[in-house]
């Protein structure tokens, strides 16, 4: 097959230069399906390093408001469902609208935090902190974990000092007046994924929360709530737990069902990326037809003069798929490593800029299962593209091709 390699070699840079737009593109889109897959990686990373998923296994979130909700969640309705066979727990879950009461503690004085929703801690559902812990027991009534990210800056230089919280305190039916609670902070919480909380979550313990939720003139009578979490002794328990709370009226949805699923803008990048993939491939067919043509219609006059002095026409096809593959597999290559360079950079660049909804991981590379399509699936396909010029290219017919030879 020599003499094929040196015929490929021969040809092989005028066909560079003729096809070159065409294959640029093609190393252009291998390169943005890398880096968009490196972006969703990263992000996938940073989204599950933000959960705990392992502990999220056990739990079933309940919804008074949900598809197919006939109850109402009340502290008797949650005393009876922690009864249930298998469940060890079951929390509310709402939030009081907080706010730091002095300018001192704002990362810039003249921009306001806004709204640090005060949330209880659920176990399995804790943040991941950047600085400081949670105790063992739990946080105190007078303690506090407050988001790194704010309007204006981060929050970071208030762990182990005391911040005064604002709040509006109910003093008659539709008149309220602000209240000030001092907490001590114990925990910076990363708040760079933002999920049911909100953006600026900050937590508290169940007591406090209840001070401030009652406080506020939330609560008149029996405390009503929309949503509530179910924990179960382990995950194989959850599927029974769970028909049994739907069969009692409740909404519910098993927790790790929604950790497994990502944001709606990773989502999207995810579908823009298999979308490019269905492009390329498509592209590279096109291309690889367009290459072969042009080959055999230029090289019409060799390919019948091998032909003559007994080329089979196997060698004839090979010819063609040669020329097609090397092109191919250098374009492969070109974009791979263009891919590479762009993930590194999204990545490094994004999580710089630490954007609220487009959390990442820096120096995030794509998949190897993504780097394999844009190396393999690349030239594969730009070489099936060629297969009609190969099987064209060996059916030549060396009388008509030379007859006008000189």
């Amino acid at each position: 097959m020599s003499d094929v390699a040196l015929l490929t070699r021969a040809t092989l840079r005028p066909g560079l230069r003729s096809h070159r737009p065409l294959l640029i593109t093609i190393a252009l889109c291998v390169a943005a399906i890398l880096t968009l897959n490196g972006v969703v990686g990263a992000g996938v990373s940073r989204y599950a390093r933000s959960v705990q998923y392992r502990s999220a296994l056990n739990l079933i979130e309940l919804s008074s408001q949900g598809q197919g909700a006939t109850r109402e969640l009340d502290d008797a309705a949650l005393r009876r469902v922690a009864g249930l066979s298998g469940v060890t727990g079951a929390y509310a879950w709402f939030q009081v609208d907080l706010a730091l009461s002095h300018d001192a503690d704002w990362p810039d004085p003249h921009v306001n935090p806004g709204a640090l929703w005060g949330t209880p801690l659920i176990p399995g559902l804790s943040p991941q902190l950047l600085a400081g812990n949670l105790p063992a027991a739990g946080l105190a009534a007078d303690e506090i974990v407050l988001p790194s990210s704010v309007p204006g800056g981060r929050l970071d230089r208030l762990l182990g000092k005391s911040v005064t919280m604002e709040f509006t305190k109910v003093v008659r039916p539709g008149v309220g007046e602000p209240a000030k609670r001092v907490f001590r902070v114990v925990g910076i919480a990363d708040n760079t994924t933002p999920g049911q909380a909100g953006p600026t979550p900050s937590y508290l313990s169940e007591q406090a929360l209840e001070d401030l939720y009652a406080s506020s003139g939330a609560a008149t009578g029996a405390p009503m709530f929309t949503t509530a979490y179910v924990r179960v002794v382990d995950p194989e328990r959850v599927p029974r737990v769970q028909r049994e709370l739907s069969e009692q009226g409740f909404a519910v949805r098993s927790v790790a069902e929604q950790l497994r699923s990502l944001g709606g803008l990773f989502a999207a990048l995810r579908w823009v990326s298999l979308a490019l993939v269905a492009v390329l491939m498509v592209f590279s067919l096109l291309v690889g037809g367009s290459v072969g043509a042009s080959w055999v219609q230029q090289r019409r006059r060799e390919i019948g003069l091998l032909s003559a002095i007994g080329w089979s026409r196997r060698r004839i096809a090979a010819a063609v798929f040669g020329q097609v593959a090397v092109l191919g597999a250098g374009t492969a290559v070109v974009g791979v490593l263009a891919g590479l360079a762009g993930s590194t950079l999204a990545t490094t660049l994004i999580a710089g800029r630490r954007l609220t909804l487009l959390p990442v991981d820096p120096w995030g590379l794509p998949s190897p299962a993504a780097v394999l399509v844009g190396a393999f699936l690349t030239p594969l396909c730009i070489v099936l593209g060629a297969v009609r010029a190969g099987w064209r290219a060996s059916r030549v017919d060396p009388d008509d091709a030379l007859r006008d030879l000189t």
